[in-house]
């Protein structure tokens, strides 16, 4: 009786491990992509993003912290991070329900992924907007809808000429 148990549990099994491989297989090793600049207006895609750590995610790019997901903060695409020049720039997202003032904080990188370093994450699209659950409750999205929703994302900075660190940070 056990041996049939066993046997019946094989092709599961196996089902299950050929399940794993074809999905490890559409992420490669990074590689440097050139040339991800979205169109000026392009419309941004808001996610849901754990700047407090635990999720795999390292510290933010512009000041190697952790930071609450109280504050409205966010990480932008490679394209529209520009090498850190966008740290701590306070930025407005235009969702269907409002909109909401970020200060950035860290990138989604656009241009590797699929690594240890990037906890084997794919790399972000390029109109990328990472937003703490701060953000979400700006723009008026209940918690049960939180997580991915297409918005407008004011490409320029606010008039904040200084870099400025965020609220709750020392």
């Amino acid at each position: 009786m056990k041996m049939m148990s066993y046997l019946s549990a094989m092709p599961m099994l196996l089902l299950v491990t050929n399940k794993l491989e074809v999905e490890t297989q559409l992420c490669q090793p990074s590689r440097t992509v050139i040339g991800m600049s979205p169109p000026r207006q392009t419309k941004a895609i808001l996610t849901l993003n754990n700047f407090e750590g635990g999720d795999g995610g390292g510290p933010s790019a512009c000041d190697g912290q952790y930071h609450p997901n109280s504050i409205p903060v966010v990480a932008l695409s490679s394209s529209w991070f520009k090498n850190n020049q966008k740290c701590y720039r306070k930025i407005k997202i235009w969702g269907n329900r409002g909109h909401a003032e970020a200060t950035v904080v860290d990138e989604c990188d656009s241009r590797r992924g699929c690594d240890n370093e990037l906890a084997y994450q794919p790399p972000c699209a390029n109109n990328i907007v990472d937003g703490s659950s701060a953000v979400w409750r700006a723009l008026g999205v209940p918690k049960n809808q939180r997580g991915y929703v297409h918005g407008d994302y004011l490409g320029r900075c606010l008039k904040h000429p200084s870099r400025q660190v965020p609220e709750g940070r020392p």
